[in-house]
């Protein structure tokens, strides 16, 4: 007898990336050289069905000195620059919430199927 196990896992995907011209990099200086990654988590089971959107966060990268930024360096000019991609980018689709949409019907559709059983239950 085999056991049905759901696993439950959280899937990151880059949702959106844009050249921030109105930020110079705090490392080295250069301006409009400031890259704004923006992810998006997901929680998925049975390894790759959506169930849910959970939270967004950024990523900032300067193409002048190939390094990452720290959060530290600017967190009001990065957190202004994350902002204004993110206000870009599309909220989550209905595809996003599959997950919750076939648990939703297969509990219907078990719910109703005992309600017949017991309709016939009567009947009989």
């Amino acid at each position: 007898m085999a056991i049905f196990v759901a696993r439950l896992d959280i899937v990151t995907r880059r949702a959106a990336v844009r050249l921030v011209s109105a930020l110079a990099c705090p490392l080295c200086g250069a301006p409009d050289e400031v890259e704004m990654s923006v992810y998006q988590q997901y929680l998925t089971v049975f390894g790759g069905l959506p169930v849910a959107p959970m939270e967004r966060f950024g990523a900032a990268y300067c193409h002048h000195c190939h390094e990452p930024i720290p959060r530290k360096s600017d967190r009001k000019g990065l957190t202004s620059a994350f902002d204004a991609v993110a206000a870009r980018v599309p909220r989550s689709r209905l595809l996003a919430y599959t997950g919750i949409i076939i648990f939703a019907l297969i509990a219907v559709a078990g719910y109703s199927g005992l309600a017949v059983a017991k309709l016939q239950q009567k009947t009989c």
